[in-house]
Parts: C-alpha cells; structure tokens; sequence
C-alpha cells in the first residue's frame, strides 16, 4: 500500500458517501490493510477527512489555473460559458469536486471552520480568477464593471453547481441555456439578438 492509493480509496468513499457515511473500516477494507494501519497516517478520521479535502481544493485550483490558461487566446464569452460546461462534467467523473461540492453543503459540525475557510479560498480564487478574465480589454462593452460582471457571472456559475447537487447532470443543460443568453446580452452596453448558446460551437 502506498500514501496515494489510501488517498485515493478515501477520496473515492468521501465523495459518494460524505464524512459520516465513509468509514475507516470499509476504506481499509478497499485498500487491502487493517484499519489500525491509517491511524499510522493520520490521528483520526476528521483529520484525514481535512487532508483529502484540502488536496482536492488545491485540485481544483489547479484544474482552474490550468484551464483559463489553455483557453487564454478564446473569446471571452467561450471561455466563461466553456468553465460552466466543464464543471458539469467533472461532476459526473472527477471525485474532487463532487467532494467539495458535497462537503460544501454537509458536514460535521466539528470541522465548520476549517471546511468553511478552504471553501472560502477556493471561492476567492475562481471569483479573482473570472475577474481578471472581466478585465482584459479585449472584451466585449459592457454596462457594468468588472466586478459586477463578475459577481453575476459567479452566481450564475454556483447556481448551476447547485442544479448539479439536487438536480443531478439531466437538467443541468436545459438550466443552462435558459440563463446564458439572459445573463450575456443582459451585461452588454448593445442589446443584440441572440443565438441560442446550444446552437454554437462547444469549445472543445
């Protein structure tokens, strides 16, 4: 058994069952040790709880940072309608974020602070990151400021990952293209005809 494979059956478990419903007993089980051999790792189970998902926020970090600068030479529109589109997807087969999305809305009381501080920085840094996509020059004319730009675009982005959580992927497009166009043109200086945002190209 190595580190990693322990890491990666718990983060497996914690992301289908959440903190209360994984257990030690049946991680072990899946790696192919006894349960006393984690607390060779780790004290207790809140603290491997907080080691999985403090890597699965820098995860995700790092899947944002990697992204924005892969997509750099995109539109702007393309590039923010793009990350929405991805999160879907990494719902459905990345453990990562269904785990932060899940801890997001359950967990022990015990560990409110430091779950809630490293979902705060993981929000901080998608909201600077869109932020600065808002500030480039070469965007479109827009009504409002970069900042509220942002902040409408964040809550349309948390809004659809909520839509994920109790509404599963099944709806999750349909959601989405009843609100890109509204939120898009609703920003912009010129009110343009819209496309319907299904129609166009998904960027690969």
């Amino acid at each position: 058994m190595t580190i990693n494979q322990l890491h990666d059956i718990a983060l497996k478990q914690f992301a289908l069952r959440g903190y209360e419903g994984a257990t030690l007993e049946t991680i072990a089980r899946e790696v192919g040790i006894k349960k006393q051999s984690i607390y060779g790792h780790f004290k207790n189970k809140e603290q491997f709880f907080l080691h999985v998902f403090k890597s699965s926020v820098n995860t995700e970090i790092e899947f944002l940072d990697q992204l924005f600068q892969a997509q750099a030479e995109l539109a702007l529109e393309d590039m923010l309608l793009h990350l929405i589109r991805q999160y879907k997807d990494r719902y459905a087969d990345i453990p990562t974020l269904r785990l932060i999305m899940y801890a997001g809305f359950i967990f022990p009381p015990q560990l409110e602070k430091p779950i809630g501080s490293m979902i705060a920085a993981y929000i901080s840094h998608k909201r600077t990151a869109v932020y600065h996509l808002f500030s480039r020059p070469d965007h479109p004319a827009m009504r409002v400021d970069a900042r509220q730009a942002t902040e409408a675009y964040m809550n349309l982005l948390e809004g659809m990952l909520v839509e994920l959580i109790y509404g599963g992927t099944s709806r999750f497009d349909g959601r989405l293209e009843a609100s890109w166009d509204i939120f898009w043109y609703g920003i912009q200086i010129q009110a343009v005809q819209p496309s319907r945002h299904a129609e166009r190209k998904q960027v690969d």
